[in-house]
């Protein structure tokens, strides 16, 4: 964890790798929980990047459904304890099947996943958030059980509902440094709404133009998602710090956001700014020190 470039020892596995490679900051997030756990969150990861890529690289809505289908039987048959022949899949079978990793979470992920291929902007912010919980907020409820984050009564509902908050403002965030993808894509996530308020036109953001008003809809998102961490951190501190840190590995994508949603500020939230996507310096070493403080 000393470095972005961590020595992970032992060569890594399908899922590690596919993390490793794909989505570098769940990578290290996952370096945090106990060895025995972390294949489990590369299983999770790399499910995620598998349904999360569906839409881009589908050429009709009908073959996307097609693969959202195939990922839904694929997970009744994990349940079932017979799982087809897929590296992911194999991956994930036993911990679905031992119920650590909640299949209704994933189910969650895939439903909101197969929406993208209607290629359709969120109206409002409460809209955007929504997206937001059953993306993120999902996935990281999932994490919570790969990672045995379990507690009884109250503390459990109030560290589900810190999960969905941080997930939810990870993915916001995510999705404000990947709005030149998106665009590109000709996909539009801003809300309708906020596009309205600071006057600027789909036509220009298609086209990729730094119109004026575009800085102020992603400050208002970037608003938005560090609301959801201040009061999942504010939560955190009513429970107690042994739980905090056991559920660390799963919440640990709040630390980054903060430091993503920094990047984003000096940029002066201009998303077509490439500073603004590019990673914070020192990302293990803020995570290894939020680990040991217990804090989010």
């Amino acid at each position: 964890m000393a470095s972005d470039d961590p020595q992970t020892g032992p060569a890594l596995s399908h899922c590690g790798r596919l993390t490793h490679d794909r989505d570098y900051d769940r990578f290290l997030t996952a370096l945090t929980a106990p060895p025995d756990r972390r294949e489990a969150l590369f299983a999770l990861y790399a499910f995620n990047f598998e349904v999360a890529k569906v839409s881009d690289v589908v050429s009709e809505s009908l073959l996307g459904a097609i693969r959202f289908l195939w990922w839904r039987e694929a997970l009744e048959e994990c349940a079932a304890g017979t799982p087809r022949r897929h590296a992911v899949v194999l991956a994930l079978a036993p911990e679905i099947a031992e119920g650590r990793i909640p299949k209704p979470q994933l189910d969650r992920i895939i439903d909101a996943r197969e929406s993208d291929l209607e290629h359709r902007p969120p109206a409002d912010m409460a809209a955007m958030e929504r997206y937001a919980r059953e993306t993120g907020g999902a996935l990281t409820l999932a994490a919570l059980g790969a990672v045995g984050a379990a507690e009884e009564g109250a503390a459990q509902a109030l560290l589900n509902r810190i999960a969905e908050d941080v997930g939810a403002a990870w993915a916001l965030v995510g999705l404000m440094r990947a709005m030149p993808h998106q665009l590109r894509a000709r996909r539009r996530m801003l809300p309708d709404t906020l596009l309205a308020e600071f006057g600027v036109a789909e036509s220009d953001l298609l086209e990729l133009r730094p119109v004026p008003g575009l800085s102020s809809c992603v400050a208002s998102v970037c608003a938005h998602a560090e609301t959801l961490l201040n009061t999942a951190r504010e939560d955190a501190r009513t429970l107690p710090n042994p739980l905090i840190k056991n559920a660390f590995p799963a919440l640990s994508s709040g630390v980054l956001a903060r430091a993503y949603l920094t990047r984003l500020r000096r940029a002066g939230f201009d998303p077509l700014n490439q500073a603004a996507a590019r990673p914070p310096v020192g990302r293990g070493l803020r995570l290894l020190a939020a680990r040991w403080r217990g804090s989010l």
